[in-house]
């Protein structure tokens, strides 16, 4: 192969820039896949502090009924502080630091003049609050429901 000096390392120069091209779409899928990961694991985070939330709300619902009933016309700053843990609703959930709150609103229920609400007794509003703070990641989820609470005659 008898080539010319212009032509001598042409091959390598083609190399080298496929190489170049090459190693920058590879640096670029990386770089997007290390947001992807960190995204979806701050997601993951999220939702967990959502349902561990949640779990406070509905804990505190499953006490209606019972002899720890928080729903008796008064607010209570923490749901679950006087319980023991065999009454306790959220006692077998693992990892979950939530507190939960009832707030009474005092507000009560309006009758509809077309409904017949002549057995209603007596109804309250609340509002149930539960906040779950993530350790160490500032991640902190609350959960509010309303929870209306009507006393039918029978």
């Amino acid at each position: 192969m008898n080539m010319g000096r212009r032509e001598r390392g042409s091959v390598l120069l083609i190399a080298l820039f496929i190489l170049t091209l090459l190693l920058m779409i590879g640096a670029s899928a990386l770089s997007g896949s290390m947001v992807e990961l960190r995204v979806s694991g701050i997601t993951k985070r999220t939702m967990d502090g959502f349902q561990k939330a949640e779990a406070g709300v509905s804990g505190a619902l499953a006490l209606v009924g019972t002899a720890d009933d928080p729903f008796t016309g008064a607010s209570k700053p923490d749901v679950f502080g006087e319980l023991k843990a065999v009454a306790n609703p959220v006692a077998d959930v693992s990892d979950i630091a939530v507190s939960s709150e009832i707030a009474h609103a005092g507000v009560s229920c309006v009758r509809n003049p077309n409904g017949f609400s002549a057995n209603k007794v007596a109804c309250d509003y609340y509002e149930v609050s539960s906040v779950h703070q993530e350790p160490n990641t500032g991640i902190e989820t609350q959960v509010v429901f309303g929870v209306r609470k009507e006393v039918i005659a029978y």
